[in-house]
């Protein structure tokens, strides 16, 4: 069954805040459907679970056929010296994830830092 990792906010946790979030989905021949395992405060404080800001990237990145795992890091997500350049950049990856564009394959393909590097993709997955 085709499944894929969804990575984002949830805004359904408390009212008026973006949680960290991640989500399945799944192909059922018609549509993409989801799941939410959402973990609980004990898996989070057993696990040391903590979650940053390259979910965006990561969600960017599961969308064009890169699903790469929570820990994974490349690129602009291994920078701590965001200029407003790079935060524009965030607010248009999130604007066109939002709405679904297609650009977000130009984006990713396109713009230095976003896209995996090869000799972090397993061949054949």
């Amino acid at each position: 069954m085709p499944a894929r990792a969804r990575c984002g906010f949830g805004t359904y946790f408390w009212r008026g805040r973006f949680e960290d979030h991640w989500i399945c989905e799944y192909w059922t021949g018609a549509r993409w459907a989801r799941v939410d395992a959402q973990l609980d405060e004990v898996q989070r404080r057993v696990l040391g679970i903590d979650f940053a800001m390259g979910n965006l990237i990561r969600e960017l990145a599961a969308l064009n056929d890169a699903e790469m795992l929570p820990w994974d890091m490349w690129g602009v997500m291994c920078s701590k010296d965001w200029t407003e350049t790079h935060y524009a950049l965030f607010d248009r990856v999130a604007e066109l994830l939002m709405a679904d564009s297609d650009d977000m394959h130009t984006i990713y393909e396109n713009e230095p830092g976003l896209r995996v590097p090869r000799d972090m993709i397993v061949p054949g997955f």
